[in-house]
């Protein structure tokens, strides 16, 4: 398979590494949930920045485990890889526990959400 003359081999080769915000303008301290605006307000741009295939599912997507709701920031679908592509927002420096709550959104969506 191939996008744009682009011969895909593997999952990365649909992505931008790095992805680059430039809609922020180099604001700093910016609070999790300005990015997620920014990124909403600027869907086009970000999907651009993303790589190719990429369509926005939802933000603040919303889900119960137990009783418990959780809350993924941005979920988006690739359709050239067939998956899902979760964001978690995260503007302070990286915590262990984020790896807890990364792998309860993708097992959720695992068992839950993606079609064999």
């Amino acid at each position: 398979m191939s996008v744009v003359g682009k011969e895909i081999v593997e999952p990365r080769d649909v992505l931008i590494d790095p992805v680059v915000l430039n809609f922020f303008k180099a604001k700093t301290n910016l609070k999790e949930k300005d990015i997620e605006t920014g990124i909403i307000t600027h869907m086009k741009e970000f999907l651009l920045e993303l790589g190719s295939g990429f369509k926005f599912i939802d933000n603040q997507y919303q889900f119960n485990i137990a009783s418990k709701k959780y809350f993924v920031d941005l979920v988006f679908y690739n359709e050239i890889l067939k998956c899902y592509v979760l964001i978690e927002l995260k503007s302070q420096p990286f915590q262990k526990d984020v790896i807890g709550q990364i792998n309860t959104y993708l097992n959720y969506f695992k068992s839950n959400i993606n079609k064999p």
